[in-house]
């Protein structure tokens, strides 16, 4: 056997153990490369009997078993506010991190952090971002008859993360019957 097949068995190995942690035990695994008019270049890797792995190929194809079709992943996007170390949630809803950014953005100040949690087919992305200043620019204010100078607000990306779990300090939120000390609000007499 050449060094590079050697090597190119133990690359596929490792990449075989991945991939078999990601199914129940028991699961068996089959690599097939060819390259199309060169059948004297074509690698098979498993460790089953290769006869099993042909009459599931067999199987798909003929259409015996359903179909794997890829699952679509669809992120999702939640925003906190940071203010000395607390969280505070953002209402936005977005469907591309473009638009969970500027929905984030309106809600904070110059020199404000917030941060982006971005879901998707499992994996979890954290972004945090700062408000910074762009160049001044004349505007036109509501209300008022004359155009003023503003500075335009910008979200500059400061750290990007993949992370396993986010789970942010949230400020304690307050809402009208509630009782700090446990009593029902029906029994708080004002």
């Amino acid at each position: 056997m050449s060094p590079k097949l050697q090597i190119a068995q133990q690359n596929v190995a490792a990449l075989m153990d991945e991939i078999l942690q990601v199914f129940k035990p028991g699961a068996k695994i089959a690599v097939l490369v060819r390259r199309p008019g060169l059948p004297d270049e074509d690698f098979m890797m498993t460790d089953d009997d290769p006869r099993e792995a042909i009459a599931m190929i067999n199987r798909r194809i003929n259409g015996e078993a359903l179909a794997m079709r890829p699952v679509p992943m669809t992120p999702t996007y939640r925003a906190w506010k940071l203010h000395n170390g607390v969280h505070y949630p953002l209402r936005i809803e977005a469907s591309t991190l473009g638009n969970a950014v500027t929905e984030a953005q309106e809600s904070c100040a110059h020199k404000d952090q917030f941060v982006v949690l971005e879901s998707a087919g499992g994996k979890q992305t954290l972004r945090i971002y700062q408000i910074k200043q762009g160049k001044e620019m004349w505007a036109r204010k509501p209300g008022f008859a004359h155009a003023v100078k503003v500075h335009q607000l910008r979200a500059d990306l400061i750290v990007e993360l993949a992370v396993e779990d986010f789970a942010p300090v949230e400020a304690w939120l307050w809402t009208p019957g509630a009782d700090a000390v446990g009593a029902p609000a029906r029994e708080i007499v004002l």
